[in-house]
């Protein structure tokens, strides 16, 4: 987040002791690097504070959608919806076991009411732009709240009557806490197969830089795309030892 620190795909890095989490040994090493989308989750669905029986809504899934419906089902949430206009996106979520819909068929608050069965409880807006904004207030019920962990746009414009009048609140959430972090490792280690599918792509360095000019323009997978640093093919699980792996996506 600061762009004035070099920091991304060095050999090696020194880290204090105490931000460092074992891996389980039985999580394939290159889903080690969705721990940490997946703690931005969690962090985002506890500041929700949701229960199992609210009904919740995303708005985008892109990379963090996806990993706010693992990390809503982690709460035990069990009605959730999430918008999405991409086709890939919306059939990689579908396999999540949720609701998948498409702002294109018509109004999502509509959408997401009917799917549900009454207004959301809780919107987790993913996207984080003035019209995902809108949708989400317009989504959830009167006295409902709305996360806010997209980053779409620096500024926003807000129906203000929507969150006044009808005593809606808005929680902004970045991140995530140490103890998120570390429940976040925790589960990957016992959830492998859950988190495979949201890896739609391994590239070796030398591609790297066409990934991230792709992704740039828009044009890239519906998942996450992984930079590894051996030339060793991986199934779903990712059998192979890669000594070292680097985010490319968020």
């Amino acid at each position: 987040m600061a762009p004035d620190v070099q920091a991304a795909f060095a050999d090696y890095l020194v880290v204090p002791e105490r931000n460092v989490l074992l891996l389980d040994p039985e999580l394939p090493l290159h889903l080690g690097a969705l721990i940490e989308p997946l703690a931005v989750s969690v962090h985002a669905v506890r500041l929700g504070s949701p229960t199992p029986g609210s009904k919740v809504l995303v708005i985008g899934g892109g990379p963090i959608g996806q990993s706010v419906v693992i990390a809503l089902q982690m709460a035990g949430v069990r009605e959730i919806a999430l918008s999405e206009p991409a086709e890939d996106r919306r059939e990689l979520v579908s396999t999540l076991g949720v609701t998948v819909l498409d702002p294109a068929d018509g109004p999502v608050p509509e959408q997401a009411a009917e799917a549900l069965g009454a207004p959301a409880d809780l919107a987790i807006d993913a996207v984080g732009v003035s019209a995902t904004m809108a949708d989400a207030l317009k989504a959830t019920r009167l006295g409902g709240s709305v996360v806010l962990v997209g980053m779409g746009s620096p500024t926003l414009e807000i129906p203000a009557f929507a969150v006044s009048t009808e005593e809606r609140s808005i929680v902004g959430s970045f991140t995530y806490t140490a103890r998120d972090f570390a429940d976040a490792t925790a589960w990957a280690g016992a959830h492998a197969a859950a988190l495979a599918p949201l890896v739609s792509r391994t590239v070796p360095p030398t591609q790297a830089h066409e990934a991230f000019t792709a992704l740039a323009a828009g044009d890239g997978p519906p998942g996450k795309i992984l930079v590894a640093f051996d030339d060793e093919p991986r199934n779903d699980l990712g059998t192979s030892a890669a000594p070292t792996l680097q985010e490319a996506t968020r």
